[in-house]
């Protein structure tokens, strides 16, 4: 039958292990801050509810037991695990630290970081930052391989098993020269733009496929430009 987890506490377990460490029950009580009665007792609680017995007493010595020892195995991982798991806390209260490896594409980067830098050394002045600046498949490649904890990107289909979360908006706008005949249209239908003139980011650009996805399709030929 499984014992209930309702007679269990970390204090019991920190007597047991005070004084399988000290092998003295009243110097195991003054560490844990407790009477010697008070220490003794708890134990004899655990034993019982446990149906173990932890340690042989005597009036000379007090010595684990063969069977105390093995559960003494547990009770330090246990304790090990919680107060692994306060200090966890501990350090998110007191603010983060460590090393952030954020990666953004290179058509953001320029615009957004330097923003962004100054309001993570405020916010969390403990965390070293290592930046990375390339295109969105090379920069998702690097994410599901932990080569980066976080990327700035613009969203794309590529990204199955990946948690996003929007962080602004930014509309599309037609740029043309001042003299161009759409200048001067008081709206602009996608009919009327000429798909085969687009000027576009290399392939690569998350940029360039939702021009192209906005558009619905792609140019006709392609030339590239150096200027």
């Amino acid at each position: 039958m499984q014992k209930s987890l309702a007679g269990l506490s970390l204090r019991d377990l920190e007597y047991v292990e005070a004084v399988a460490e000290l092998a003295h029950f009243g110097r195991a009580a003054e560490r844990c801050g407790v009477s010697q009665p008070a220490l003794s007792e708890q134990i004899r609680k655990l034993e019982a509810h446990l149906g173990v017995v932890f340690f042989e007493r005597t009036q000379r010595r007090v010595a684990i037991t063969a069977q105390g020892a093995v559960l003494l195995a547990q009770i330090e991982r246990v304790l090990a695990e919680a107060r692994h798991f306060i200090a966890m806390g501990g350090q998110r209260q007191a603010g983060l630290s460590g090393l952030l490896q954020l990666g953004a594409i290179e058509t953001l980067g320029p615009y957004y970081l330097p923003g962004l830098l100054k309001l993570l050394r405020t916010s969390m002045p403990d965390v070293a930052l290592r930046l990375t600046e390339n295109r969105t498949a090379t920069l998702i490649e690097r994410l599901r391989h932990g080569m980066l904890d976080v990327v700035l990107m613009v969203p794309t289909p590529q990204m199955p098993g990946l948690v996003a979360a929007n962080l602004f908006f930014e509309p599309f706008v037609l740029a043309t020269p001042k003299l161009h005949p759409l200048g001067h249209l008081p709206r602009i239908t996608l009919d009327a733009l000429p798909i085969a003139d687009l000027l576009l980011l290399e392939e690569g650009h998350c940029l360039r496929d939702q021009a192209l996805a906005l558009c619905a399709g792609a140019p006709a030929a392609t030339r590239h430009a150096t200027s």
